[in-house]
């Protein structure tokens, strides 16, 4: 990591610089309580790890992506190799403000002549949040609204009990792709499913399977060999463990007879994995069909914040080309920042798997996990059996019901082992 610290040459274009991967560059700002920004940087991507403010008395402030923002506003600031110094200010809902301080002088001073010719000569649409650009004085254009949730709560976080709770949870699936019931686990559940994730999350790092969705994010379900871990127990008790997710499907689908359960799987983000994944739907093709043909039901077993990775989301595109999806460099802002966040531990997502979504940066020192129930209509075609009879005969009656065409046939066996040898064993 490298300081970076600010002072007013910066107005002629000057920096102080150092050589080797630690250099340092500074400016301060002129007359203000604040007179600089200690930012840590990645030793190899270059990424703000951290940031502090400096006041005039020397107090350092606190940093930022380790310190509580609830209530508060706070600006989260970081480079660019070709824009140079981004903020994102922050209050309790997630990025409120975003901009850039966008003239040459860092590429100038930290990058080789071709990045700046290229600098100079293209529009660089980069990740969050080099949108709404702001010159040296920290001039500030029309707020962007950050979350999902800023601006679609009111429609996709619906309260169990509250009056139709059911119908608008199903208004929001239909019209959105997305629905959110805050506060349907109990804490024993989230605890115990945690140490789920946790567990899993060793063994798969065990046997080298750890980076099945991209770089520092991997997929509970697809580490196994059958492609979902519902034979897992703490997988297992949550097939039909929440009765509110059970009425919002009986809703979209019409009964509970009319779909099953059909998977169970998950994500984790890894610690300090600072790539965004691309968009994509889960479907292949096109789809018009009205109603959903997977919804995948995610369970926060811890709080989801702007900085550990949450998912964005984006709403209304069920039945657009997932073949149109735009790579990373070239999105929109509202589809960077349509993440699902902030939410607390406890709730359940349910998600129409064909909208576009993709995974964010999670900048924390813990893994995100979130794992995941998946059920379907009737109507789609029957997978492979993949739930052990020995699992299914422990399970509630309810939990049987759903999940009668994925048990496994009397004495057939289910491969529940994973898809890659232990590291010791590779070659």
């Amino acid at each position: 990591e490298c300081a970076v610290e600010f002072r007013e040459d910066v107005q002629e274009g000057i920096l102080a610089t150092s050589d080797g991967p630690g250099r340092q560059i500074t400016m301060s700002f002129d007359g203000a309580d604040v007179v600089g920004i200690h930012i840590f940087l990645h030793k190899e991507r270059g990424n703000v790890v951290d940031w502090q403010m400096v006041h005039k008395s020397g107090r350092v402030g606190p940093r930022a992506t380790r310190s509580p923002n609830a209530g508060q506003k706070e600006t989260l600031w970081f480079l660019d190799h070709f824009h140079g110094l981004q903020f994102a200010e922050l209050d309790q809902k997630g990025i409120v403000d975003v901009g850039i301080l966008d003239p040459p002088w860092f590429c100038e001073a930290c990058w080789n002549q071709l990045q700046l010719r290229q600098y100079r000569s293209q529009q660089y649409l980069l990740p969050w949040p080099n949108y709404k650009f702001v010159r040296a004085q920290l001039e500030v254009g029309i707020p962007l609204r950050s979350t999902l949730l800023s601006s679609l709560e009111g429609q996709i976080v619906v309260h169990p009990k509250t009056e139709a709770w059911p119908d608008r949870a199903r208004m929001a699936v239909v019209e959105h792709g997305i629905c959110i019931l805050p506060s349907v686990l109990a804490s024993e559940t989230i605890e115990i499913w945690k140490k789920g994730c946790q567990r899993l999350h060793q063994q798969v790092e065990e046997f080298g399977f750890s980076e099945n969705r991209g770089h520092g994010r991997f997929s509970f379900g697809t580490a196994f060999k059958k492609g979902n871990c519902l034979h897992e127990p703490e997988w297992a008790q949550q097939i039909a463990g929440v009765p509110a997710v059970l009425q919002v499907l009986d809703a979209v689908w019409g009964q509970r007879s009319a779909y099953r359960c059909c998977g169970g799987g998950g994500e984790c983000v890894a610690p300090q994995c600072w790539d965004y994944q691309r968009l994509h739907s889960d479907v292949g093709d096109l789809d018009a069909n009205p109603l959903p043909r997977f919804l995948s039901v995610n369970f926060t077993v811890c709080d989801i914040t702007a900085f550990n990775g949450p998912t964005r989301h984006v709403p209304g595109t069920m039945h657009k080309d997932p073949r149109k999806v735009p790579c990373v460099g070239l999105e929109t802002p509202r589809f960077l920042l349509s993440t699902v966040a902030p939410l607390q531990a406890g709730a359940a997502i349910i998600r129409d798997v064909r909208a576009w979504h993709g995974g964010t940066p999670n900048v924390t020192e813990v893994p995100r996990y979130l794992p995941s129930i998946e059920y379907e209509p009737l109507s789609e075609p029957l997978q492979e059996r993949s739930l052990p009879r020995s699992v299914y005969c422990s399970l509630p009656p309810e939990a049987q019901e759903l999940c009668r065409d994925i048990v496994a046939f009397e004495g057939e066996q289910i491969d529940c082992s994973f898809r890659a040898y232990p590291a010791d064993m590779r070659s």
